[in-house]
């Protein structure tokens, strides 16, 4: 029997099968790109489960959460950044609050809900992404 889809992607990584996929995604960039020390790594969307791959091990991590995975204490008027860790902020994700140039990495997931706005969130995910960058 199939459980219900949570509502929510903050409900499904609280979930055992949202662990276990957080784990695994955590392990297959690991192997993409196992040594970030010294690099500046940008979660954009809901990318906060996959940043522990680097977090601790020498990586900046920024998560930068789309309006639409704000958390629900997060005052719904606001894009200003909220209290769940000192490197985790809700963004515009097509006017992204970064310097040029500023992320040696960009990790997107749940980033775009539209399927028309995805070029928009890329071009503002380049500019913020160092020529030699990876996306």
């Amino acid at each position: 029997m199939h459980k219900a889809i949570p509502p929510s992607a903050d409900a499904f990584y609280q979930t055992h099968e949202g662990q276990t996929c957080a784990a695994l995604l955590r392990e297959r960039l690991q192997w993409f790109w196992p040594d970030l020390r010294g690099q500046r790594v940008l979660g954009l969307g809901y990318a906060g489960p996959y940043l522990g791959a680097w977090r601790g091990r020498g990586a900046l991590c920024i998560s930068a959460r789309t309006p639409d995975h704000r958390p629900e204490s997060a005052n719904a008027q606001s894009l200003l950044p909220f209290v769940a860790s000192d490197r985790e902020c809700v963004v515009d994700p097509y006017a992204l609050p970064f310097d040029e140039d500023a992320f040696d990495r960009i990790v997107l997931v749940h980033a775009c809900v539209e399927e028309d706005q995805m070029v928009p969130l890329l071009r503002a995910a380049g500019r913020v992404l160092k020529d030699d960058g990876r996306l």
